[in-house]
């Protein structure tokens, strides 16, 4: 299979676009995501085929919109605050402002889904930066989490959850996402967060006719929120299966080394 048809499988697999741009097995490649910014801005993701990797690149696109939201120091400390958030997912900063990874092809689909994590970093930082609130983002979560169990759990469909079901208060509940007939849900590491999480838990733990349902929670343990998320999973654990996205994001890398 050569790159330009194994990303559009990728891209398929996980339900986002894929668009060659030119012809011949070196032609680059448009990735379209739903993922972007707080302001509604899309990412703007390339992928291209060099000698033995894969490169996904940026355009600068990430640094330009940043630029246009007044955060405009970026050269006076050669892109220092920028380069640290990619060091953590295994990506770079070129002295252009370019944000790029190399990854060899066979985990290419690992090195796309680590791209965007980074982007989203990026796009977290520019958002404290700026002040803007970030309560506003769990549904980059939501669409991060259906990207890594999918990479995890190939063979098993994942789509935004239209399963409802009534606890015992007689409040009606719906969920992030379902793959194969497991619900899932992608919290936070708040506190408001994880306590409605655990309300909904308990209140549906009461009624025998929602029981056999698999439910799984996903937490966001990354950064400044570890040691909180720590907490929150040893208390959602004990009503159902739960993964801290750091935990989910490396199963997700074994997951596609060994496949």
């Amino acid at each position: 299979m050569n790159t330009s048809s194994q990303c559009q499988s990728i891209c398929e697999d996980l339900g986002f676009g894929c668009e060659v741009l030119g012809t011949g097995p070196d032609a680059i490649m448009a990735l379209e995501t739903p993922f972007g910014f707080s302001d509604g801005a899309p990412f703007v993701i390339y992928a291209e085929k060099l000698v033995n990797t894969v490169r996904f690149f940026d355009s600068s696109e990430t640094l330009f919109h940043a630029m246009g939201r007044g955060i405009k120091s970026f050269h006076v400390r050669r892109y220092q605050p920028l380069k640290s958030i990619a060091k953590k997912h295994g990506v770079f900063v070129n002295e252009s402002g370019e944000i790029e990874g190399y990854f060899p092809p066979d985990k290419m689909a690992f090195g796309f889904a680590r791209y965007i994590s980074a982007l989203l970093d990026f796009a977290k930082w520019e958002d404290e930066y700026v002040g803007v609130d970030l309560s506003e983002r769990d549904g980059q979560l939501v669409n991060e989490t259906k990207m890594y169990m999918a990479l995890l759990f190939p063979g098993k469909p994942i789509a935004p959850s239209l399963v409802t079901m009534k606890g015992l208060s007689g409040k009606v509940y719906g969920f992030d996402l379902d793959q194969d007939g497991t619900q899932i849900d992608a919290i936070s590491a708040h506190p408001n967060a994880a306590s409605a999480e655990l309300y909904k838990l308990v209140d549906l733990s009461e009624r025998s006719s929602t029981t056999a349902t698999k439910v799984t929670v996903v937490i966001d343990d990354r950064g400044t929120a570890a040691e909180q998320a720590k907490q929150e999973l040893a208390v959602i654990g004990q009503y159902a299966e739960t993964w801290p996205m750091t935990k989910l994001i490396h199963a997700a890398a074994q997951s596609k080394a060994s496949g």
